[in-house]
């Protein structure tokens, strides 16, 4: 099979990211780069969206994993970046699959311009297996990452399944909800299948040491 790249270079977001106390306290840039491999000649014959990776809900999801999150790690944030853009499609996802995936994270101000650190991560499929719980009120949890800041899942919702996001937690729709950002407290109602990005960051007071 031959793959193809789709490629989203430099984006610039502000993190809540690292292990030392002001890298907790306020938000500094992080870099991110990353390819997408996958067969691109599908979407060509088609030209349609759905054979292919909206680049535009790509960013969509960074941005919610780096405004809504909170990291100790580089090499953490990195991971679940990579699985968040391997994990097959659900039903109600019209998006090609991923088949790897190179990623790029660097902290371009951390070192006032001595140096610019950063971690570089490359996955596949393969590698990509996910814990799937099953909520008691209809619908199921994909998780993606249980991290000491924060955690990550994918929210799958059927016909008239609803979920309330907790404390701390927010949601990017992916498909079969409201467009946008939900804010917790939200009640997630889904019509028809659904899917949803979903991010809970612990306050300080409930991180383990602090």
């Amino acid at each position: 099979m031959i793959l193809d790249t789709i490629s989203l270079t430099d984006c610039r977001l502000n993190a809540i990211i690292g292990i030392l106390d002001f890298e907790q306290q306020r938000r500094q840039p992080l870099d991110v780069s990353l390819d997408m491999f996958l067969p691109l000649e599908p979407a060509a014959d088609s030209e349609d969206v759905g054979d292919t990776v909206d680049y535009a809900m790509i960013t969509a999801q960074l941005e919610l994993l780096v405004n809504h999150g909170r990291w100790w790690l580089l090499e953490s944030l990195a991971k679940t970046i990579c699985r968040t853009v391997l994990i097959p499609p659900s039903p109600a996802e019209a998006r090609a699959d991923v088949r790897e995936i190179e990623l790029r994270l660097t902290k371009p101000t951390i070192l006032d311009g001595r140096a610019v650190p950063g971690i570089a991560m490359r996955r596949t499929t393969a590698w990509c297996r996910i814990h799937r719980e099953e909520l008691p009120g209809g619908g199921e949890l994909d998780w993606l990452a249980k991290t000491r800041l924060c955690d990550v899942a994918r929210l799958r919702l059927h016909p008239d399944d609803a979920y309330t996001l907790p404390r701390g937690a927010h949601a990017l729709t992916l498909a079969g909800l409201e467009p946008g950002v939900h804010a917790p407290g939200s009640r997630l109602h889904a019509k028809d299948h659904a899917a949803a990005l979903v991010v809970w960051a612990r306050e300080p007071s409930e991180i383990s040491g602090s």
